[in-house]
């Protein structure tokens, strides 16, 4: 796969008028992403070749790119977080793309590939950590948590309402009970340990780099027009657009209880390095 004539082979695959042949092509391609170490030069250049072909006119080809996609996504947030290294800007950027170009498709024309894009960004973020509460005291300090992303993208991030929109309030909350009983509070994201602290960071920058994305380019999700894609309408509220499809019971009560808990580690984690952010502003 590192060899310059396959590359280039495989690369033309990706294109070919066929669409069993570029289905194909992405499998090749998922193999050879699983078996090369995370960030490395091949790792790097077979992402950039598959990301477009989320964008892909063949309506299995999206199917099968979007899963390779996002499992790729998940294992490079495990793997940072597990290895305590920083995860490098050209890599986020990639993963950033993606998450863009699956809500993208949450507007897709074929219902299963809408489906698939609601389940695959609740699976991205919104599923339990590898590394849950842990007990209090735990945690070693020879790392550092990794930064959020500049003061001027959370500011992007956090002036979007837009990307937040919340459903209409109901009389009557079906959650509040819900909440009550199943979701007790978990120990407070300060007081988790470095690894489990450290892969709620790394997702809670991947969620605010792409809404810094979304809301600096409001259409990029709908950018597939040029590219000859199925779809060209902007989801107006992508991330409001999963978390209904929990809220309303696309998935199961556990599965919820699990959203809402990852939900609070994830908005702790933010706030927590706003705070830190004001603390050296003051210094």
């Amino acid at each position: 796969m590192a060899r310059a004539n396959v590359k280039t082979a495989v690369a033309a695959r990706l294109l070919d008028q066929s669409k069993s042949v570029r289905e194909a092509a992405v499998e090749l391609v998922g193999l050879g992403l699983r078996a090369a170490p995370v960030g490395s030069p091949l790792f790097v250049e077979y992402f950039g070749l598959l990301v477009p072909r989320i964008l892909d006119v063949g309506q299995a080809v999206r199917k099968r790119v979007m899963k390779l996609m996002k499992e790729v996504c998940s294992t490079v947030l495990i793997q940072f977080a597990e290895s305590g290294a920083a995860l490098p800007d050209h890599l986020l950027a990639r993963l950033v793309d993606v998450a863009c170009k699956i809500i993208g498709r949450l507007h897709d024309e074929e219902d299963s590939v809408r489906d698939l894009a609601k389940r695959l960004l609740y699976e991205l973020w919104f599923t339990p950590f590898k590394h849950p509460a842990w007990p209090s005291g735990a945690a070693s300090t020879s790392l550092a948590p990794p930064a959020l992303p500049p003061p001027s993208s959370l500011a992007v991030a956090l002036h979007a309402p837009h990307l937040f929109h919340p459903p209409p309030r109901l009389t009557s909350d079906p959650l509040e009970p819900l909440l009550q009983q199943h979701a007790p509070r978990e120990a407070a994201y300060a007081t988790l340990p470095v690894a489990a602290r450290r892969e709620i960071d790394l997702r809670a920058r991947l969620l605010a780099a792409v809404v810094a994305a979304l809301a600096a380019d409001p259409l990029a999700a709908a950018s597939a027009a040029a590219a000859g894609a199925a779809v060209v309408t902007a989801p107006a509220d992508p991330i409001g657009d999963v978390l209904r499809a929990v809220v309303n019971g696309d998935v199961a009560k556990s599965a919820l209880r699990d959203a809402l808990a990852v939900a609070r580690s994830l908005v702790e984690a933010v706030v927590e390095r706003v705070l830190a952010l004001e603390e050296q502003n003051d210094k």
